[in-house]
C-alpha cells in the first residue's frame, strides 16, 4: 500500500430531514476532499441522511469564548 505524503482531517456533518440542523457525527482522515466524500459515505452510512457534508478541520474557524474557555479543541492556540 502507497505512503500518503499529505492526509488531513475532515469534520463530517448530517442531518436526516430537511427541517434539522446539521450535527456532527464524526471525522474522517483523507488525502483530498473527494476522497474524504467517499470515506465519509462509506463509513458514516447506517442511517438514512437527508444531507451530510465535509468540511477540512483546517478550515474551521475558532470563535473565542466571551469568558474563558479556549479554542484549543480544534487544533488553533
Amino acid at each position: 500500500m502507497p505512503v500518503l505524503d499529505h492526509v488531513e482531517v475532515y469534520e463530517v456533518f448530517a442531518r436526516h430531514r430537511r427541517e434539522e440542523p446539521l450535527r456532527h457525527v464524526g471525522t474522517v482522515t483523507a488525502p483530498n476532499a473527494e476522497m474524504a466524500r467517499l470515506y465519509a459515505r462509506v463509513i458514516y452510512d447506517e442511517d438514512m441522511w437527508d444531507a451530510m457534508v465535509v468540511v477540512p478541520r483546517s478550515a474551521m474557524m475558532p470563535v473565542e469564548p466571551r469568558y474563558g474557555g479556549s479554542s484549543r479543541r480544534f487544533g488553533h492556540e
